[in-house]
């Protein structure tokens, strides 16, 4: 059945993508370009050799265009590069081991050829910065482009993050799940629910919900509901607790956190403070599987690759949540997550739901 549908997309994407022929090039179409820039982006962060996209918007009535569009390209392209469709009325080119104002000096010519045709605008770059771009930003030297190969005159140039065009959608059998198990589930849970709040209300003062700002799918910021477990004042005592942080990477873990309440000791002993998170589900901010949400401190410590945790909707449970939680190290998490990624299906996320309820009845690395 997933196969009869696969193929069926890829009829419908090949209809609406013009059937172009090079003498010399393959123009891939959406699903394999895009999957080509994944895995320059894969590499360009494993090696900081960086990687550029170059995307030319046409108007929908303008698309004749395209062909002229790719045989400009093709004049222009080295052998390593490679031409494909972003969408159905997109060109694009993919330059591997080329910075922002590498890629710019491509943009500028192909919007030349789009003005000489009457279309004002519509060049984009995308790039993944290598490791000699993200060191001269950080250092704030934009002057010193030895070695880059690319123009001077187009270092300022603004390009857009390649990552963030290769977030993943959240499937339609994904999001009929979640609203299906979210709702039930509130509706089921509700006598715990209605217990558990008058459970913390009563055990000391401040709010029943915690609302924290956490980042989801695309870097989009959105406020995470849990049932509070720690005392009013406790991010203003997270700085003071630092030192004494057991995760690796940029989470914080404490066994014997001081600022967890009574009640929520035993809330995040069995998960019970993460309950709320179902109208997150609910509301599309979460999903039931998925890559736990960071907070927007935790990503601003990410490696390149830790990145691609956010191309998925954030979700309660994953292979990290039934593999030991907190007895994990972050980079094996990440990994875990990044797998998630690749396995995704209807059978993935059943056997991950499935496996969730000994890991939390188990309460190992819950703390």
């Amino acid at each position: 059945m997933r196969f009869l549908s696969s193929l069926f997309r890829r009829r419908a994407r090949s209809s609406h993508e013009p059937q172009l022929h090079l003498e010399s090039r393959e123009i891939l179409n959406r699903e394999r370009f895009v999957a080509a820039m994944r895995r320059e982006r894969d590499l360009a962060d494993r090696h900081g050799l960086g990687a550029s996209v170059v995307l030319v918007q046409l108007p929908t009535e303008r698309r004749d265009l395209a062909a002229e569009v790719f045989r400009y390209l093709e004049r222009r392209m080295r052998d390593t590069d490679t031409m494909g469709w972003f969408d159905e009325s997109t060109p694009g080119v993919l330059l591997p081991c080329t910075d922002s104002a590498g890629a710019w000096s491509v943009a500028i010519d192909v919007g030349l050829l789009l003005r000489s045709n009457g279309i004002e605008s519509g060049v984009r770059v995308l790039t993944q910065a290598s490791q000699v771009e993200q060191r001269r930003k950080r250092d704030g030297d934009d002057d010193d482009r030895r070695g880059t190969g690319a123009p001077e005159a187009n270092a300022h140039l603004p390009a857009e993050p390649l990552s963030a065009f290769l977030v993943q959608p959240t499937p339609s059998w994904k999001r009929a799940i979640d609203i299906a198990g979210a709702g039930l589930g509130l509706v089921l849970l509700a006598p715990v629910l209605l217990g558990i709040a008058l459970a913390v209300r009563l055990d000391s003062r401040g709010p029943v919900l915690f609302r924290q700002r956490r980042v989801g799918r695309g870097g989009r910021i959105f406020h995470m509901l849990k049932f509070r477990s720690m005392v009013v004042d406790a991010e203003a005592q997270k700085a003071r607790l630092a030192a004494q942080n057991e995760a690796s990477g940029p989470v914080f873990k404490m066994k014997h956190d001081p600022r967890i309440t009574r009640v929520g000791r035993v809330l995040r002993k069995w998960s019970l403070d993460e309950l709320p998170q179902l109208w997150n589900v609910v509301v599309g901010d979460m999903s039931l599987v998925g890559p736990r949400p960071p907070t927007p401190d935790e990503v601003r410590h990410y490696r390149p690759w830790q990145r691609r945790r956010l191309e998925l909707t954030g979700g309660l449970t994953c292979f990290w949540q039934t593999s030991g939680r907190s007895d994990v190290s972050f980079e094996d998490w990440v990994r875990m997550d990044l797998r998630y990624a690749r396995e995704r299906s209807p059978w993935t996320d059943s056997l991950i739901l499935a496996r969730t309820v000994p890991a939390v009845l188990g309460a190992r690395g819950a703390y």
